[in-house]
């Protein structure tokens, strides 16, 4: 199957199921005092750029071009604006070579189109990053957070972007966080 089908019914199911399971943890929480959850904000400290290409064109880049693969039992994220929540437009992450100082672990990469409608097509994609443990390796680090490192992932994935040619802006903007500020670099995905 190709990977752009495979991000494509990986999201659908997760925009339609999630919200279900969401209930359920809510429901749990309240019910029994547990701290569980299937969707959260985005933390700003992720932000890794803004990039000005369609999401499917970065989509490809990453899985076809860096090796990422669709991250399909991911938690769903959102980037909160003026009230109102844009859900991310996909979750992808890349494992490590098994010679890795622990190839337990993950980049994990997540993309926003800027818009609070899904798929929207705003010309640019706005991408958040982080390191952490593997749900396939050790789920109960991963889901707890255990480890978790905002700024080495920003750091990783600003570093695979520039290394191959991947123009991006690096700065925020704005305190709202809708669009992530400023203009979209224009460039090319090599």
């Amino acid at each position: 199957m190709p990977a752009k089908v495979t991000a494509t019914v990986s999201e659908n199911v997760r925009r339609a199921a999630f919200p279900v399971l969401e209930a359920v943890a809510d429901y749990t929480n309240e019910n029994y005092g547990t701290d569980l959850y299937v969707e959260s904000a985005t933390r700003p400290v992720e932000f890794v750029g803004r990039i000005g290409v369609s999401g499917a064109e970065f989509e490809r880049f990453l899985i076809d071009d860096l090796g990422f693969e669709v991250d399909p039992v991911a938690s769903r994220k959102y980037r909160e604006a003026d009230d109102e929540r844009g859900y991310e437009e996909g979750s992808f992450r890349l494992l490590p070579d098994p010679s890795d100082d622990d190839p337990r672990k993950q980049l994990h990469v997540r993309i926003y189109d800027g818009d609070t409608i899904p798929g929207a097509e705003t010309g640019y994609v706005l991408v958040h990053a982080h390191w952490e443990y593997r749900w396939d390796t050790d789920p109960r680090k991963h889901y707890r957070g255990i480890e978790w490192d905002a700024e080495r992932g920003v750091q990783m994935t600003r570093r695979l972007l520039d290394v191959n040619g991947a123009d991006h802006d690096p700065t925020e903007g704005g305190t709202d966080g809708a669009d992530g500020g400023g203009d979209a670099t224009d460039g090319p995905i090599a």
